[in-house]
């Protein structure tokens, strides 16, 4: 993974700042049609930027549009594209965020966390990261895994807020008095 330095401030006494990483971008139905690029790490912005007319250089069209705000306070409605992003072998289809011609290349958070790759600011580089899963979705797949082996009418463990969690299935015992 290349980085480059950008500007600089510090943090808790460290010196922390804006780096960039090369990564590849392709088209979702043709994989040959790719460029490498070096994008600004922003883990301020949710979705990754590219200008669009380097995304048509590769045949990548927009396909819808987005509402977004930025960071001087401003808002605009944004075309937006489906893309396939790489970073050192790892890759996931993520949305971005059409430019105009003079916009930053940008890695936003959404695009970085499903590649499993996380920000250290001080050393200025990514980090991986694992993916945490909600408590409730386990169980929750832990039950449909005990239902197809023996099916039963209770139903999977609340996740509600303020809800009981169950681990497993009550059992009611009937005694004669």
């Amino acid at each position: 993974m290349t980085l480059l330095s950008g500007p600089t401030r510090s943090y808790n006494g460290s010196i922390v700042g804006t780096f960039t990483v090369k990564f590849t971008v392709s088209h979702p139905l043709s994989p040959d049609q790719r460029m490498e690029l070096d994008g600004l790490v922003d883990t301020g912005a949710l979705f990754t930027q590219i200008p669009a007319d380097m995304l048509s250089q590769i045949g990548i069209a927009p396909s819808g549009s987005r509402a977004v705000h930025y960071a001087d306070g401003t808002g605009a409605v944004v075309p937006v594209a489906k893309a396939d992003v790489a970073i050192d072998g790892v890759e996931t289809a993520t949305m971005i965020l059409c430019g105009h011609p003079r916009s930053l290349v940008l890695l936003g958070a959404t695009t970085l966390e499903t590649l499993g790759l996380g920000v250290d600011p001080i050393h200025k580089k990514l980090i991986t990261i694992e993916a945490p899963m909600a408590a409730g979705l386990r169980k929750h797949a832990l039950w449909m895994s005990a239902m197809k082996s023996s099916p039963s009418d209770t139903p999977p463990p609340s996740t509600h807020a303020g809800a009981r969690a169950v681990d497993r299935p009550r059992r009611l015992i009937y005694r004669q008095a």
